[in-house]
């Protein structure tokens, strides 16, 4: 279904790499939901959101600014509307 080597994980508004998941044989299954699953012959992730202000503070710590000033104005625009 899904023979890919990797998976991305990206900020929606820029479209960022925030996370690349490598697992030992490629993709087989992704399912998505409340928390969204992907599985390989030898691994299984459960992706599953996290507050913003963790976001940030993660992405500060990896020096990934631009990341962490996106998500900052964005969570900033979502609570002044």
């Amino acid at each position: 279904m899904y023979p890919h080597r990797g998976l991305e994980v990206r900020s929606l508004k820029h479209k960022l790499q925030v996370q690349v998941i490598r697992p030992e044989s490629t993709i087989k299954f992704v399912a998505s939901g409340k928390h969204t699953v992907v599985a390989s012959a030898n691994d299984v992730f459960n992706l599953k959101p996290c507050p913003y202000d963790r976001q940030v503070q993660s992405c500060i710590q990896n020096q990934q600014f631009e990341l962490a000033l996106s998500i900052a104005v964005s969570v900033a625009w979502v609570v002044a509307v």
